[in-house]
């Protein structure tokens, strides 16, 4: 990643075109379709691209117009092989019949049952290359899926022997593999090209939940023992419960803690199998990681039913969800809503003075463990004239850090999935050109690929993804060929919490990315399995020490 991948396909294509007059498909993600056109231009001008992107008058002029040997490259993305309702382009793209397809970022069609993997498939093609920086993500099957796109008549995926092999756990297995892979992958490693790489340094910085987010924790903790408890019994908590205290610190139960308990605000919710059920892996564990990342991100401050009243009132007078939205439909809306949710909409209608009033103080609203830390980070990063790059994977959490850079005066510019793709090489070039822009905020997938952000020498990863790949390509916008200041990664991880448990499975998957692609030895066997959501509420529920009641 970061080593020129880009630069070498464009140089390819030129000598291809400039001995065998043939159209060449190139698919990439949405995030760097801007940056493959600049590129081509700046390193192979003659070439004749086009774009297939745009909207659907557009896309159906480019269908009108383009015929066979009126260009040498066809740019276009993943989009139009995800869709159901994109047929028409597909089989457009499908008519033309290509030298080379190449698919940057590659490692998207890591699964073959996958309709994006068969439509690409579909295409007709001489040749096909894949561009990845990270082949391996979970397992050694992602890398079988890659390898029987590039030779489906060599390695069938759906071969139970190749199957059984690449999942194998022999240790021989390896080396095997290694051999195998040899005439199919030209890799490039970072220590190959160190005298023009300057240093990466990684810090995990453990970071302390405050009295307050502990409280909440140990809430989600509480209430969904409490409600598994009640199942099994047959029956249902009480609709009310005790508030939680942790260091002093007293926390009402939220909405999600009421929905867990079975308390009188989803009176009505079906408790089953699946996304309805609250206790549920899935969303007990998406509760645990909010509360670990920041407590605004649940619901315990806007609890009153006067407050909720209130808000939901001014909202229908206000025509927020439509003339036709009673006033019942409002409150269903906004109960489900958390506190930074409903913090905006009394922030939006600050006009209202019943609204302005309901705005939560700034202490409340950036009160976590990781903002503290921030608190004291970002200024000295600053003193020191380094430009900072910030990761989430949430939206959400990318509008709390927002509000954090407003409060703290720190000059930033955003891009995230809603970014359109006119806007984000414009974006992009101010940073890069714009010394006084002293962050990026970036979602961890739409922003962590492909993308040149060598402007900056910091990179802060907010919150860790399961898949330590996703990461690295993050860590890697900045540290690339064109990088000449040394490059630190300041990992946040809250400790005590499932954050640290995903930030553990990271490090074990990537352990294996290391052995099979790089010294090949010895296959972890922990990896086949961990990514295991069950197993991480397991260990939190079973080693869960509730704090004992303090006496009056």
């Amino acid at each position: 990643m970061g080593l020129g991948k880009t630069v070498q396909t464009i140089s390819f294509l030129a000598i291809v075109c400039s001995q065998m007059k043939q159209p060449h498909l190139v698919i990439v993600p949405s995030s760097v379709l801007s940056n493959w056109k600049r590129e081509i231009g700046r390193f192979a001008p003659s070439l004749r691209v086009r774009t297939f992107h745009g909207s659907i008058s557009e896309r159906q002029d480019l269908m009108d117009e383009l015929q066979p040997g009126t260009f040498d490259i066809l740019l276009t993305t993943y989009t139009y092989f995800e869709r159901d309702s994109a047929a028409d382009d597909r089989k457009f793209l499908r008519s033309f019949n290509y030298g080379y397809l190449v698919l940057d970022e590659g490692h998207t069609i890591k699964n073959a049952n996958t309709s994006r993997f068969k439509r690409i498939s579909a295409l007709k093609t001489r040749n096909r290359l894949v561009l990845s920086g990270t082949p391996i993500q979970n397992n050694l099957s992602e890398l079988l899926a890659l390898l029987s796109f590039l030779m489906p008549t060599i390695f069938n995926h759906g071969s139970d022997e190749l199957m059984d092999f690449f999942g194998g756990e022999e240790k021989t297995s390896c080396s095997k593999i290694r051999r195998i892979l040899a005439p199919f992958i030209l890799r490039r490693l970072k220590k190959l090209v160190l005298a023009q790489m300057v240093p990466k340094t990684e810090v995990v910085l453990h970071v302390k939940m405050n009295p307050h987010q502990v409280a909440v924790y140990k809430n989600v903790i509480d209430a969904t023992l409490l409600r598994r408890e009640a199942k099994k019994g047959g029956g249902a908590p009480a609709s009310s419960s005790p508030s939680s205290e942790s260091n002093g610190s007293t926390t009402k139960p939220s909405r999600e803690l009421k929905l867990l308990m079975g308390g009188q605000a989803q009176s009505t919710v079906v408790v089953g199998k699946g996304k309805n059920d609250p206790t549920s892996d899935n969303n007990v564990f998406t509760l645990l990681r909010k509360a670990a990342n920041h407590p605004v991100l649940l619901r315990q401050h806007y609890e009153s039913p006067q407050v909720m009243d209130t808000i939901a009132r001014q909202l229908y007078k206000l025509g927020e969800f439509g003339t036709e939205c009673s006033l019942a439909m409002v409150k269903s809306e906004i109960e489900g809503y958390s506190d930074f949710e409903l913090h905006n909409l009394c922030v939006e209608y600050a006009h209202q003075p019943e609204m302005r009033s309901l705005q939560l103080s700034s202490d409340k609203l950036l009160d976590s463990g990781k903002f503290d830390l921030l608190r004291e980070l970002l200024p000295r990063l600053k003193r020191e004239h380094h430009r900072v790059l910030i990761f989430s994977q949430w939206t959400k959490m990318l509008d709390l850090l927002e509000t954090f850079l407003v409060h703290s005066n720190h000059r930033y510019t955003r891009l995230d999935g809603s970014t359109s793709i006119e806007s984000r090489q414009s974006l992009i070039d101010d940073f890069n050109d714009d010394p006084s822009i002293f962050c990026f905020l970036l979602s961890t997938r739409a922003g962590g690929m492909g993308i040149n952000l060598t402007a900056a020498d910091t990179v802060i990863l907010h919150d860790l993804d399961f898949n330590p790949t996703v990461d690295a390509q993050a860590m890697d916008r900045c540290h690339r060929i064109g990088q000449t200041k040394p490059v630190t990664v300041y990992k946040l991880v809250t400790e005590d919490s499932v954050d640290k448990s995903i930030y553990d499975i990271a490090c074990r998957k990537t352990q294996l990315n290391d052995t099979v692609l790089g010294n090949l030895g010895k296959k972890s066997r922990d990896t086949q399995a961990a990514v295991d959501i069950q197993a991480i509420l397991t260990t939190v529920l079973s080693s869960y020490q509730p704090t004992p009641p303090t006496d009056e």
